[in-house]
């Protein structure tokens, strides 16, 4: 009898081992979430994920038939299949109660991505109000959806299509994944263009899903996933990804190895000293650099922060300017997108569009506030904003080349501006950028005296004044980008 037993004990054994041996499961996910899955150019699976898997299929008897697609469509396909898996899923409480989840081979983070120029974005509390990117479907985007109105949230089918609209400044931010991001970020060369900022605003454990009844299928995949923690190999996979610094580190010890025992065959320990004094001086070398990084960013920091104390002032104090401001300064970096500008005049025409009416600060409020129109005396009060705004700006270092267009952005092109009534190219080529994008914001927004243009009244308002009011070149850019011909 205890001969059947053991015979009996090992035939389950080997059956259990064999539940899937002749079934081939099918592993559905992202077709475009490089670096974690995506498909190649020539439509083969890769990425992370399905190096993890491929390991997982060595470590055990299951076969992957793995089939990438829409990530809405990727869930789908996986409910609808008895023993399919869901590649990559972030783990939270409510997709808890429909799926079950594997051992987490990887932590994953959820980030603000947004334009370097821009500085009133710096936390998810900033995000009220804005237009929020987003790939459907995605954890970033349950999160939205549970905690921001619908009107703020713009979701896209893909990061690609995020990273293009916020570069168009059709949305102010994206919300998403920190490794998927910064992977387009290099891939598409946004460096100079877009930004993570602050801390993760979710930080998930990453997994494969699984249908609530496929627990026999979830328990195989974990123990593979527990022997590649124990053994090293999620690390190496993990670094060779995501963790530069340990792979170096790894390379600089195996050459000290190499070199120490060539100095035993030759010349002894001096080249060892030689090699160690390198390396401690490499070491000082990634301080130094990594420290002067920090300052840089802090420097740039206080810049931003001296901004947004001078536009919450003018914020608090008149509403409306404060959100004119934020328009103009947005039609004027369109336009000059389309020019050759130095990159010292586009920080100049960033700074200088946001902070144009800075002047109205000094503006008497009954005037600044008053719900009819103006009287002579009442405008040329007003008037005086454009050097009111000079005076405040102009000591501080940074912002100086900003003061010519704080200074001269209601001068004309024929001459009958203020303050100074300067004529064509006598005007500063920003400052003029900034007239025309001024004047359209102005036009499309309600007064109490006066209802706003239509779109097509502002741009006629606008070719009818070209080469009187406005510079002509400007004018035309513009208008083509309005007309999106541009």
């Amino acid at each position: 009898m205890k001969k059947v037993f053991i015979t009996i004990f090992i035939f389950l054994t080997l059956l259990n081992n064999l539940a899937f041996a002749n079934d081939r499961i099918l592993a559905v996910g992202d077709r475009a979430y490089p670096p974690l899955i995506y498909l190649d150019e020539k439509l083969n699976p890769r990425g992370f994920d399905i190096e993890v898997l491929n390991e997982i299929e060595k470590r055990t008897n299951i076969k992957f038939d793995i089939l990438l697609m829409n990530w809405d469509n990727a869930v789908k396909t996986m409910e609808n299949n008895e023993n399919a898996i869901l590649i990559g899923m972030s783990k939270n409480n409510q997709r808890e109660k429909r799926y079950l989840f594997s051992k987490p081979y990887l932590i994953s983070k959820t980030v603000i991505f947004t334009l370097k120029d821009v500085f009133h974005i710096n936390n998810v509390d900033d995000l009220r109000g804005r237009r929020i990117g987003v790939q459907r479907g995605s954890l970033a985007y349950e999160y939205l959806i549970k905690n921001y109105s619908k009107e703020s949230i713009y979701a896209y089918d893909d990061f690609p299509t995020a990273f293009q609209e916020l570069k168009k400044r059709n949305i102010d931010a994206i919300l998403g994944n920190y490794y998927v991001g910064l992977y387009y970020i290099n891939k598409y060369g946004y460096e100079n263009n877009i930004k993570a900022i602050g801390k993760p605003i979710l930080e998930t454990e990453y997994c494969y899903a699984f249908k609530m009844k496929n627990a026999k299928l979830k328990e195989k995949i974990d123990k593979a996933i527990e022997s590649m923690q124990k053994d090293g190999t999620i690390k190496q996979i993990t670094d060779s990804y995501f963790g530069v610094d340990y792979f170096e580190s790894v390379l600089i010890r195996e050459k000290i190895f190499y070199y120490v025992k060539i100095v035993a065959a030759t010349i002894g320990l001096i080249f060892l000293f030689l090699l160690v004094f390198i390396y401690i001086l490499r070491i000082r070398i990634k301080k130094a650099t990594l420290e002067l990084t920090n300052k840089n960013k802090q420097i740039l920091k206080a810049y931003e922060d001296t901004i947004r104390g001078l536009f919450k002032a003018l914020e608090k104090k008149e509403e409306h300017t404060a959100n004119h401001s934020i328009n103009v300064n947005k039609y004027a970096m369109q336009i000059a997108e389309r020019l050759d500008l130095s990159e010292q005049e586009l920080v100049a025409l960033n700074w200088g569009s946001l902070l144009h009416d800075i002047g109205k600060l000094a503006i008497p409020e009954y005037i600044l506030l008053k719900p009819d129109k103006l009287t002579d005396e009442e405008y040329k009060i007003i008037k005086e904003h454009t050097l009111a705004g000079f005076d405040i700006i102009k000591d501080i270092e940074y912002l100086k080349d900003a003061t010519v267009i704080i200074k001269y952005h209601h001068e004309r092109y024929d001459g009958n501006g203020y303050p100074e009534g300067l004529k064509g190219d006598e005007i500063p080529f920003i400052a003029r950028i900034c007239a025309v994008a001024d004047a359209y914001d102005a036009m499309t927004q309600n007064r109490p005296y006066r209802k706003a243009m239509l779109k097509e009244e502002a741009i006629t308002e606008l070719i009818k004044n070209s080469g009187t009011q406005f510079d002509p070149i400007i004018v035309d850019i513009f208008v083509k980008i309005l007309e999106g011909e541009a």
